[in-house]
């Protein structure tokens, strides 16, 4: 079975030895389902259902959209409805923890 490039690409990034800067553009193309340069609401509450799913656990709806809600509210600072990119750069300036849950030692990948 092959491993494409882009499949190790996005291992690598989430590697320790990866800088916050590639690990934050990484972590925004994720969070931009539909690719078109924006974080919108719809895309959000996605990403954080998904998460919540492979980690077997549920929210209510209404909980995760006020989660949803909150995170534009700090985000979305020109208040158009989509996060862009330097947006999402200062949220995640503010949230760094964002971005050290990305990191995967590459030592317990080796074991």
């Amino acid at each position: 079975r092959q491993v494409s490039t882009q499949s190790t690409w996005g291992l690598s990034i989430l590697c320790d030895k990866a800088s916050p800067e590639q690990k934050l553009s990484f972590c925004f193309k994720m969070y931009d389902i539909d690719g078109d340069g924006f974080i919108t609401k719809p895309e959000l509450l996605k990403i954080i259902d998904s998460c919540l799913l492979q980690n077997s656990l549920s929210l209510p709806q209404e909980v995760l959209q006020q989660l949803v809600d909150v995170t534009f509210q700090q985000a979305d600072l020109d208040g158009d409805g989509k996060i862009t990119f330097p947006e999402f750069k200062k949220y995640v300036d503010a949230h760094p923890q964002i971005i050290e849950q990305l990191s995967v030692s590459t030592a317990s990948i080796m074991k």
